[in-house]
């Protein structure tokens, strides 16, 4: 009998998990889906904010030259268009005539890949079949492929647009934005934050002009 009675014995586990904890989990969660829903926009906002420190030097040496601010900025946006205009019509047709150089060669490239591969390569018939002009060249019945990437590079398009306005408006009012956004802090940590910016605008120009400099190069060598 006290052996039936152990083993009849239920041992109940209970879990407790705090209001506090709760609130916390599903805050992250929420704060994730956000960041989620948020990221093409903040990713914007990033490229916008480095194109805007890059430009402030030249608004500097601008207004140091006694033009007006306005003036300065009006410059400095036709200058940002006339660029991304520019690099449209360099690249465009470029990419066009090596589109057309790589289908009207394709033939040849076929034979080249053919003559590289031993007859029993397993992607010799992949590149018989599919390395055509007849695979490449869009069909009437392509068009949906065709809406979807035009509807890609028009996405595209409308985030260097993005890109543009928001660079400008930090130019206009990047020193307001900074000090609303500072004045949530306690005075020793706004000083850290206007400290920390000064020393990082330095580094953003560098790295920013560093990279077009290493862009123009390859484009030109190529």
């Amino acid at each position: 009998m006290p052996e039936l009675e152990k083993s009849e014995i239920k041992q109940v586990v209970s879990l407790h998990l705090p209001f506090k904890t709760i609130v916390t989990v599903l805050a992250v969660i929420l704060l994730l889906v956000c960041l989620k829903v948020l990221a093409p926009l903040l990713m914007i906002l990033f490229l916008s904010n480095l194109v805007a420190v890059s430009l402030s030097p030249v608004l500097l040496w601008l207004e140091k030259k006694r033009f007006k601010r306005s003036l300065a900025i009006a410059l400095i946006a036709f200058a940002l268009t006339a660029v991304i205009v520019g690099i449209g019509i360099a690249v465009l047709p470029r990419l066009f005539d090596e589109l057309s150089n790589f289908i009207a060669n394709l033939p040849k490239i076929k034979e080249q890949i053919l003559d590289a591969l031993s007859p029993s390569n397993p992607i010799r018939p992949l590149i018989e079949q599919g390395l055509n002009k007849q695979a490449v060249v869009p069909k009437a019945t392509d068009i949906a492929p065709i809406f979807s990437a035009g509807n890609i590079a028009m996405g595209g398009l409308t985030e260097i647009v993005l890109i543009f306005v928001f660079s400008i408006y930090l130019l206009v009012d990047g020193q307001g934005i900074i000090l609303w956004l500072s004045a949530f802090f306690n005075l020793e940590t706004q000083e850290k934050i206007h400290k920390t910016i000064e020393e990082v605008f330095p580094i953003i120009f560098s790295y920013v002009s560093g990279q077009l400099i290493t862009s123009f190069v390859c484009f030109a060598y190529d």
